[in-house]
């Protein structure tokens, strides 16, 4: 009985699981352990494109609230006080600085660019 109410109780990240796992079984099941690893490795290079684009847009919200904030607070200060002005723009500058943090601190690490149409050989000269 305590069995079916665990698994009752569980059964979201159960299937959540099941889910996300079958796709890559299956490649197993096909085509072998190689293929799952360079499939996970491919998904684990483009979260940090999907993180960049969730922090630009938490970016934008606290940026959007530090301004309502700013515009409220004249007609009721006690419910918007200007302190929280404060936080809304570090948070948004934490947002929406992410994406050329990261950007800029991968190609200074790894010394490559990521912007590949540059001719960076060329991009100063005059014709």
């Amino acid at each position: 009985m305590k069995l079916l109410q665990t698994i009752k109780d569980h059964s979201l990240k159960l299937g959540i699981l099941v889910a996300t796992s079958t796709p890559f079984m299956a490649l197993a099941a096909d085509k072998g352990i190689a293929k799952v690893n360079e499939r996970l490795t491919g998904a684990a290079e483009s979260f940090g494109s999907v993180l960049s684009i969730a922090a630009f847009i938490v970016g934008a919200g606290a940026l959007f609230k530090a301004i309502t904030t700013i515009m409220n607070h004249s007609e009721n200060p006690r419910e918007n006080p200007m302190k929280n002005v404060v936080f809304y723009g570090i948070a948004a500058g934490l947002g929406l600085g992410y994406g050329f943090f990261s950007t800029t601190a991968l190609e200074t690490v790894t010394g490559e660019s990521s912007n590949k149409n540059i001719d960076e050989a060329n991009i100063f000269k005059t014709n």
